[in-house]
């Protein structure tokens, strides 16, 4: 399919600046996702949708951008978010030293949401997560209200190993989505719309994990 062949040449550029410096490292452990009446997540895929492996290449070059996707708060309250989970088909088998990754949670003009939340963490992935990663965002303090929406994703930094090929694999759905799928550059542009939303649509496969706020 032309659309998923198009992730396979995605460039993810670069460093930005604020990685020049030393950055705060968190490695992810394995988490089970329970739903409770507290817990609540929202996933944008089902038994319907056909998954594909995408391979996002970089960095190179002098520029970083994130691959978000469309999310909205269909409850009647305001939601908190507690976490977001993403999938990938890693070959560690290549490479087992591990990846950096950093979320990305922004505005439709790409601002950051809430308090100015931009994650200066890096997050390192490792082979015991096996083909799936969450991130706790339950500090962040990162509400929606009703019918508000986000672009959220994440952005693939670099792998652990210098001598390693920055290849990343991913999850992806084709088929009908929900919501578009974006680019977000470092420069400041607005995000840019690279697949449209419907039937014959494409983007990241991810759960959100969020509470009601009281």
């Amino acid at each position: 399919m032309r659309k998923i062949g198009i992730f396979c040449f995605i460039y993810w550029l670069g460093w930005h600046a604020s990685f020049g410096q030393e950055a705060q490292v968190i490695e992810l452990a394995p988490v089970e996702i329970i739903p409770t009446d507290k817990i609540l997540v929202y996933s944008n895929f089902s038994k319907k949708d056909r998954e594909k492996n995408g391979t996002v290449r970089g960095p190179s070059g002098g520029k970083k951008i994130a691959m978000l996707s469309g999310f909205k708060n269909l409850e009647k309250s305001t939601i908190e978010l507690e976490g977001l989970e993403f999938f990938f088909n890693y070959n560690w088998t290549e490479d087992s030293s591990g990846f950096y990754i950093q979320p990305v949670v922004v505005e439709e003009d790409g601002l950051p949401v809430g308090d100015g939340v931009d994650f200066p963490e890096k997050y390192l992935v490792t082979s015991k997560l096996r083909n799936r990663l969450f991130i706790d965002l339950s500090s962040k303090g990162i509400c929606l209200a009703p019918q508000e929406r986000v672009l959220l994703g994440i952005r693939f930094l670099e792998n652990v190993n210098p001598e390693t090929p920055n290849k990343f694999d991913i999850t992806v759905l084709s088929g009908k989505m929900d919501d578009s799928t974006y680019l977000l550059y470092w420069d400041g542009r607005l995000p840019e719309k690279i697949y449209d939303s419907g039937k014959h649509s494409a983007g990241l496969k991810y759960s959100v994990v969020y509470k009601l706020k009281e």
